[in-house]
């Protein structure tokens, strides 16, 4: 089953320690709200947002400080070139 009403993933960043790769692709319920804490995971490298529509600039303005973070996927959402 599909959980596309899933939006508060930020509690993954204190809960989740280790995680090191998150597939949150067409979750539509995601916002910069719930992925901006997501840049404090010491071992994210990789995060798919393709489809969650409500992210924009401001998910990957503080994605870009995650310390090992180098795949992000991208598509369908509010994110500009």
């Amino acid at each position: 089953a599909r959980c596309v009403r899933v939006s508060n993933v930020g509690v993954l960043a204190d809960g989740c320690p280790a995680l090191a790769r998150l597939n949150l692709a067409h979750l539509e319920f995601i916002t910069d709200d719930g992925v901006v804490p997501l840049a404090r995971l010491p071992l994210l490298v990789a995060i798919d947002l393709d489809g969650c529509r409500r992210v924009t600039d401001i998910s990957l303005q503080v994605l870009e400080q995650a310390p090992r973070l180098r795949t992000v996927h991208l598509g369908l959402n509010k994110t500009t070139d």
